[in-house]
Order: C-alpha cells, then sequence, then structure tokens
C-alpha cells in the first residue's frame, strides 16, 4: 500500500519509525550500517483472548566480527511506538518481548541468549527484565559472503500467548532455518497484569 505521502506501507494499521523502510515485498528495519535502528509498529490491538504471532525475518550483513544487536518482536499495549534503547524501544512497556540477539557483550556473556522472551509488568528496568529472561540458543544470523547464503534464507519465531489456570502463559518456538522445524525455546507464565484485557488491547 502507499500513503498519502507517497510512501509505501504495510498497511493503514502500520506504521514505520526510525530507519525502517518497507519495500514491495519486505520490510527493511535498518540497513547494514551502525548506530541504525528502526520499527514497524501497529496501530490496532490484538483484540482475542489468546494469540499466536509468527514472524519471519533474516538478520544479515557483511561484518565478520562487529555487527548489529539483532531484532524484537513487541507484544504490548502502547498504542504509540515509543523509542528508547532497550532493543529499540522504551524500556518501561507492560507486555512481551522475543529478542533475536546476534551480539554477545562481553559483560554479559555468561547470560547471553540468541532467543529471549523477556515479560514486563512495566515496574522493572532493562537490567532486571534482561536478567530474568529465559531463552535458547539459536542460529538467526546470516553472513552474505558465506557460500550458503541466499536471499532466501530466513529464520522464523513463534510467540504463543493462551490462558493457563487463571492467568496467561508465553510460549517462544524456533524455526532457525524456516524450514518448519518449530523447536521450543522458552515458556513463561505472565504476571496478573498482563491479563486478557491487556492481551486485548
Amino acid at each position: 500500500a502507499v500513503a498519502a505521502s507517497g510512501d509505501r506501507q504495510v498497511s493503514a494499521q502500520w506504521r514505520a519509525h526510525g530507519d525502517a523502510a518497507v519495500h514491495r515485498n519486505f520490510a527493511r528495519l535498518t540497513p547494514d550500517r551502525q548506530s541504525r535502528a528502526g520499527a514497524l509498529w501497529s496501530v490496532d490491538g490484538l483484540d482475542a483472548d489468546e494469540a499466536t504471532l509468527e514472524l519471519a525475518f533474516r538478520i544479515s550483513g557483511q561484518g565478520k566480527q562487529f555487527f548489529g544487536d539483532g531484532l524484537a518482536l513487541w507484544l504490548s499495549d502502547n498504542v504509540n511506538y515509543r523509542a528508547g534503547a532497550f532493543h529499540g524501544a522504551d524500556p518501561t512497556f507492560a507486555g512481551v518481548v522475543v529478542v533475536a540477539d546476534t551480539f554477545r557483550n562481553d559483560e554479559h556473556a555468561a547470560a547471553h541468549r540468541d532467543l529471549s522472551l523477556i515479560i514486563s509488568d512495566g515496574t522493572r528496568g532493562a537490567a532486571e527484565l534482561t536478567g530474568d529472561a529465559a531463552g535458547c540458543a539459536a542460529r538467526v544470523r546470516y553472513h552474505e559472503n558465506r557460500g550458503d547464503f541466499s536471499v532466501d534464507r530466513s529464520s522464523g519465531v513463534r510467540l504463543t500467548v493462551v490462558a493457563a489456570g487463571k492467568g496467561l502463559n508465553a510460549t517462544l518456538e524456533v524455526d532457525a532455518l524456516n524450514d518448519g522445524a518449530w523447536a521450543p525455546c522458552a515458556s513463561a507464565a505472565l504476571p496478573p497484569v498482563l491479563d486478557a484485557a491487556w492481551l486485548r488491547r
């Protein structure tokens, strides 16, 4: 679709922010350059009591040693995107975030996970959120000069939020090669503030 401004957009329900660029068949959140950040943010709520979100993505670049921090899939009741230093957005949110982290920071090497399931009730800081995150190892970054690299290569994550007892539970699965072979990665109960009403918003 094309907006009134002439810019290409995913649809009327999605807004591009920062360095994100919408193309005919895909959206690029950032170019392969330093200090870039971009986002696609929906202005509509889910309006559902349970949800399964699947994201097919490719993180790639030409850098062999240093490269970007990855991407995140946010499930939040924030209608408007709020940029920030916590994986591209403001850390003061109530919701669930799936983070694909492709850079192993030396200070967090022991706690590093390629994929993390981060849950926030809106009261904790970024360090607490990352420290408590469940996750798994998954090779989801492609080097563009490697022999097996192709524009068709991608990865996938699946986030499922379903009723469990009196609350909700979030489950993360990964399909590292996007070939239909889903593997379990992490699971966690959501705090009471993240209830069915939150999910509908």
